[in-house]
């Protein structure tokens, strides 16, 4: 049986962990000169209105239509000791409700094999983590409540490095929509708000080495999901050289993940005015049921900002290989090794070729219009993602915006057959209003 580790931690007990940090940070740094204290964080408020597609899992019970309403609380402090030494911690209060909530458990209970990453992205569990720092307050029906502690770790610094120890976040490639090169926990190509990644529990040595760059290790440790233990064949090593080479970037990268070796090359640099970013990673299969041992993804990138009309814009367009994807994506949901990398949020498609680009135009400084588009090369089906941003005041804002799914049944955006029924993975097309408030 599976261990249910993140219902075991009390409510109450995580709240103390919070509290009697402020109390300490407090006391400290009006006592001692040499303790310096920075409080912050934000609210979110979102609303969305959903349009279920009647041959998916999503309209299986009739609805036409779905509402979702959501908040997120961040609480963030950094407490310094001198120029040495620092504590970070961010506590996160999450609640959502509404229709496509109480779809996604029900699917769950009917398709238990289905990866969950067909669904969403679960934030509020921490079982395979080396400590258990969130809680579920509420999960019945519709509403959920849950609170967690995203960020906590000692930094220590020295003239050679520093070290990081705990909860934190750490981001590699050059990936701007997809990021082959980031497995621990990258945002998903169609995530609107990259505020914060979640963090994970681990060990970060950097060493500024001169004329070698700077060196990055990494230690993950995770829990095997049915022992609780910690896993060796769950964790991660991993060891980035970031060099300059003239005017280009170069980042060499290799870990042994979940016990299968990966190493990686990137670059980057600028081409006149435009910039340039690419990666190119292999990774290898242990168990595969594949005819190949291993495989390669890649993403290429190109940006560049100009003025049209006295306004600023700004253009985005990126080439994506899946290595592990399909030619049919149907019969990607018979592939174990991409069905667990999709589980564990590494991968987000199930084909091979992509095409991503982004255009920005600012119409006022306070107000600008953003579309992605996201487009299977191999099959005519896309995800387009206009959306308005307003930043009202300098600490809030208010955010617009359209997801919709493009593509006949059978391609992978227009929805994948599920084996064994008439249902399709057809994601809902949505509209949705974000407000946001800074402190």
């Amino acid at each position: 049986m599976d261990r249910q580790r993140h219902e075991a931690r009390p409510f109450p007990y995580l709240v103390f962990l919070v509290f009697f940090h402020m109390v300490f940070s407090s006391v400290l740094f009006g006592a001692l000169p040499d303790i310096k204290n920075d409080w912050g964080g934000h609210i979110k408020v979102q609303g969305s209105q959903l349009f279920y597609d009647d041959q998916s899992f999503w309209g299986f019970w009739g609805d036409e239509t779905g509402f979702d309403t959501s908040f997120d609380l961040r609480l963030k402090d950094t407490l310094g000791f001198g120029e040495n030494l620092m504590i970070e911690t961010h506590y996160d209060l999450s609640g959502v409700r509404g229709d496509t909530y109480e779809k996604t458990r029900q699917i769950k209970t009917m398709f238990p094999d289905l990866p969950s990453g067909l669904l969403s992205r679960d934030s509020s569990s921490d079982q395979v983590r080396l400590f258990d720092l969130s809680s579920s307050i509420r999960e019945k029906g519709d509403n959920a409540l849950y609170h967690r502690l995203d960020r906590l770790f000692l930094t220590l610094k020295h003239p050679w490095g520093e070290c990081r120890l705990g909860r934190q976040a750490v981001t590699w490639g050059n990936g701007m929509m997809f990021n082959p090169m980031d497995v621990f926990n990258p945002f998903s190509p169609t995530d609107i708000q990259r505020d914060y990644k979640m963090g994970d529990d681990l060990v970060s040595l950097s060493w500024n080495t001169g004329g070698f760059g700077d060196i990055q290790g990494l230690y993950v440790p995770r829990r095997n999901l049915t022992t609780g233990n910690v896993d060796s064949n769950e964790s991660s090593w991993a060891l980035r050289n970031h060099l300059f080479i003239g005017e280009m970037e170069l980042d060499l990268m290799g870990a042994c993940h979940y016990r299968e070796a990966i190493a990686g090359i990137g670059l980057s640099g600028s081409l006149g005015d435009t910039a340039y970013r690419s990666d190119l990673v292999w990774s290898g299969l242990r168990h595969s049921e594949h005819d190949q041992n291993s495989y390669i993804s890649f993403v290429v990138n190109l940006d560049y900002s100009w003025v049209w009309w006295d306004k600023n814009f700004y253009g985005l367009v990126e080439y994506y290989h899946n290595g592990l994807g399909h030619h049919d994506t149907e019969d990607s949901l018979f592939d174990p090794d991409l069905l667990a990398r999709i589980t564990r949020n590494e991968l987000f498609v199930l084909g091979r070729h992509y095409l991503g680009t982004q255009l920005q135009m600012e119409i006022h400084p306070l107000l600008s219009v953003n579309v992605n588009v996201i487009a299977s090369i191999t099959e005519p089906s896309a995800i387009i993602q206009p959306r308005l941003l307003w930043n009202s005041s300098q600490n809030t804002s208010l955010q617009w915006g359209l997801t919709l799914y493009r593509g006949a049944h059978g391609n992978e955006f227009g929805g994948v057959l599920i084996p064994g029924t008439p249902l399709y993975t057809t994601s809902p097309n949505s509209t949705y209003v974000i407000g946001s408030w800074y402190f």
